[in-house]
């Protein structure tokens, strides 16, 4: 039975790890541009931000957690230059931004007259005590963010739908709107984070399934693996959904709210003025979650990779940090048009790339596992 403290915690982070900035935003967006028309919408965005970042994490799951070996095939230089982007991208150029920019435009209906400037000091100097300590970070986050996130959230789908109006008839096709939330799953980023997430569940797994000679079960660790994303993209799929038909719910009266603020004020509209700042503190905590890993992979990347240990781990969470302040401060909007560019041609290239992945890791688990029969056979022969 694998459904133990180990995969349960590993699935419990990878969910939260998951679902951050973008995953707050974009389900909710493509919801109120959908309305009647809704299930498509959770079709097309289950697509690219369910299916397709398993397929990146199931990818690391058998290059062993080591993003050296995931990516070799590209060759030493691309591999650093591509594994730059992607880091750079999801941390302190842009999706630990965003998660700024959201966390702050959730807390702004109740603090209005709080800077932008303050908030995101606060926000980086606490993101960056949780990976002070880089050994606990994954605990930290399955066993104390995750639970609340999980519970706030799901409070807010179920009363939020049990008390919405009506859905409004649908006034775009339904091609377009699958067209939409497949477009938009993509802003989600979930197939780049795959990679890097994925590196630290598995190594998280491994650790605590070492015997006392320090020995891993490789099949074991994969079947902890499978079953911690298993859990972690049934939470991510079914978050997503609620929060379409969330969004398709309340359509009319959201249509002209800024993304930043969707969430809050969908909130309000359901429960009312009481639940606006606790959803905007839920946001933060969500979005605290997703910054934590990524300004941990990025502090990692700049210690080890670039700077190869010229400075010290801690010196480099705080340049992290100190360079994701200066970006925050460009506001929401435009991280998120900056980083839809870049997307647009990477992502069909890092697809295709974690299918061939997936493909080479179960060819290479049959041939050893021939090897090993074969091995069986002629130890017994010689018996």
């Amino acid at each position: 039975m694998f459904f133990n403290k180990i995969t349960l915690t590993a699935g419990f982070a990878l969910f939260s790890m998951f679902f951050g900035s973008g995953n707050l935003i974009f389900p909710l967006n493509v919801g109120r541009e959908s309305f009647s028309a809704y299930p498509y919408a959770i079709i097309g965005l289950c697509l690219t931000a369910v299916l397709v970042p398993i397929l990146g994490f199931l990818g690391m799951v058998f290059a062993g957690g080591d993003r050296i070996a995931y990516f070799k095939k590209l060759g030493k230089y691309p591999t650093f230059f591509l594994t730059l982007l992607m880091l750079s991208l999801m941390g302190p150029f842009g999706v630990m931004p965003r998660c700024i920019g959201l966390s702050y435009g959730g807390l702004m209906l109740s603090f209005p007259n709080m800077p932008l400037w303050a908030f995101s000091a606060g926000f980086c100097i606490m993101t960056g005590l949780l990976i002070w300590q880089p050994n606990k970070v994954v605990s930290i986050i399955g066993v104390f963010l995750t639970p609340f996130k999980l519970g706030s959230l799901f409070l807010l789908i179920v009363a939020g739908l049990y008390f919405s109006p009506p859905t409004i008839n649908a006034t775009v096709s339904t091609f377009e709107t699958l067209s939409n939330g497949i477009s938009q799953g993509y802003q989600t980023m979930d197939l780049l984070a795959a990679f890097f997430f994925g590196c630290t569940i598995v190594e998280f797994i491994r650790n605590r399934i070492k015997d006392k000679h320090g020995t891993i079960d490789m099949h074991k660790a994969l079947h902890h693996s499978f079953y911690a994303g298993l859990i972690g993209i049934s939470l991510l799929g079914s978050a997503y959904a609620g929060f379409i038909a969330l969004g398709a719910s309340y359509a009319d009266q959201v249509m002209h709210v800024s993304a930043e603020s969707l969430l809050v004020t969908v909130s309000g509209l359901a429960l009312g003025p009481i639940a606006i700042p606790i959803v905007g503190f839920t946001i933060c905590v969500s979005c605290l979650a997703t910054a934590t890993i990524l300004a941990k992979l990025f502090a990692d990347f700049l210690h080890q990779d670039i700077l190869q240990h010229k400075i010290t781990y801690h010196q480099s969470v705080i340049i992290t940090m100190v360079v994701c302040f200066i970006f925050s401060l460009l506001g929401f909007q435009m991280i998120v048009g900056m980083l839809a560019g870049f997307l647009s041609w990477l992502y069909p290239l890092l697809i295709l790339y974690a299918v061939y992945k997936i493909y080479d890791g179960i060819r290479n688990m049959k041939n050893t596992d021939t090897i090993l029969e074969k091995d069986k056979d002629n130890d017994a022969l010689s018996a």
